[in-house]
């Protein structure tokens, strides 16, 4: 069973001189219930063995962006933009008992992104772009999972990950 809702919103403001100003924004909501059901693969059945779950999922995610693209003259165009993206899930495990195994255990996640981008394009030819584009990323995990003794634990992922990414590239 699965339900979605999704909204999306996009502006630009145009009125500075050969240049574009813009914000875009998404949000989705999702609800998912699934169940599962399995005898343990035992040939003969002894009822010992069975494992059942039902799961309810909820998640909610943001995507927002802001950016600037000019161009004052036609052999030069320049830009960026700040990205955020978020996504927060929360389980509620009906049938499993917490602590007793995945992903019965699983009762919370966020993951997060943070992007910075950059980029220069020069057109000395009508026929040549030079293009030099910079990427800035961050992204964070963490969730919060139960243990076998019914107490709750947040892990969170030790150092964010980073990425730095230059790029050039000539296209005639």
């Amino acid at each position: 069973n699965r339900t979605e809702f999704s909204e999306h919103l996009d502006a630009q403001f145009n009125r500075l001189p050969r240049s574009v100003v813009f914000a875009e924004g998404r949000l989705q909501q999702e609800s998912v219930s699934q169940s599962d059901a399995a005898d343990g693969g035992i040939a003969v059945y002894d009822g010992a063995n069975t494992i059942g779950q039902h799961t309810d999922a909820l998640n909610h995610l943001y995507d927002v962006r802001a950016g600037f693209t000019s161009s004052p003259w036609s052999w030069l165009e320049f830009g960026g933009h700040y990205r955020r993206r978020d996504s927060r899930t929360g389980y509620n495990n009906l049938l499993a008992n917490p602590g007793e195994g995945y992903p019965g255990f699983i009762t919370h996640r966020d993951i997060g992104q943070d992007e910075i981008a950059a980029r220069v394009v020069l057109r000395p030819v009508f026929w040549l772009d030079a293009r030099l584009t910079y990427a800035w990323n961050v992204s964070h995990y963490t969730s919060n999972e139960t243990n076998f003794d019914g107490s709750t634990v947040r892990l969170t992922s030790p150092q964010p990950t980073r990425r730095n990414c230059a790029v050039g590239s000539i296209v005639t």
